[in-house]
């Protein structure tokens, strides 16, 4: 009996797109803010609220949003996503402990010109708009239990 060949369903023509978004958005925070290390003394985007951490943490949180987007572009997306979720809960969790003062940029996105379009919004809310996008690619590259019935798995 030969393989068929798979369709391509709704559900994964949306995902491709939304998957690939969201490693892109992984790779250019982590990217930006490992810019702004090799900045001449650098160790996060001057002024923000980053730069309340020790360097070492910022470097090692800029690489795993490197590693997060990079799961993304190799199509993990299940991996991406947990980690993500994982990621963004760290960073909120950080943001209620130690709230930016009044009208201090997060510095979340590195200190590119796009990355400052950004920093007006609330970052909790950007937070919570960027889980529920990465909730919303779980819901669609999971493959429902009757499909996995049909396939045997």
């Amino acid at each position: 009996m030969s393989a068929m060949p798979r369709r391509l369903t709704g559900a994964f023509v949306w995902a491709v797109p939304l998957g690939m978004a969201i490693a892109a958005l992984w790779l250019w925070t982590g990217g930006g803010k490992l810019a702004d290390f090799a900045g001449p003394g650098s160790t996060a985007a001057p002024e923000t609220w980053a730069q309340r951490f020790p360097a070492w943490l910022v470097g090692t949180s800029a690489l795993a949003e490197v590693a997060i987007g990079l799961c993304g572009v190799l199509g993990r997306w299940r991996t991406m996503v947990l980690a993500g979720l994982v990621m963004l809960a760290l960073f909120s969790g950080a943001l209620v402990m130690w709230p930016p003062r009044p009208g201090e940029a997060c510095g979340c996105m590195g200190s590119s010109g796009a990355a400052r379009a950004v920093e007006g919004l609330d970052p909790l809310i950007r937070n919570g708009v960027l889980a529920a996008g990465h909730l919303l690619l779980w819901v669609l590259v999971m493959p429902s239990k009757r499909g996995r019935a049909r396939q045997g798995e």
